[in-house]
């Protein structure tokens, strides 16, 4: 068990979400910075697709960490 936890279940739940929130937040940061960096120049069409998948990394993040909070709303 992992020391002041209840359960090792529970406390591998809320360090897998705060890896993620982690991720989530770096994520943005890079979107963010690369969104700002192309709306300066023309963007080819890899750039346009980096961005894309970009984008679709933070959906997917984000959708992870809702279903988290919405399973753990249950739960209480």
């Amino acid at each position: 068990i992992y020391e002041g936890c209840q359960s090792d279940n529970l406390c591998e739940r809320e360090f897998i979400m705060v890896n993620e929130l982690h991720d989530l937040n770096l994520l943005e940061g890079i979107l963010d910075k690369v969104q700002g960096a192309f709306l300066k120049t023309p963007t080819s069409k890899e750039q346009r697709f980096a961005i894309s998948q970009l984008q679709g990394m933070v959906a997917e993040k984000r959708k992870i960490i809702a279903d988290f909070e919405k399973e753990f709303e249950n739960d209480n």
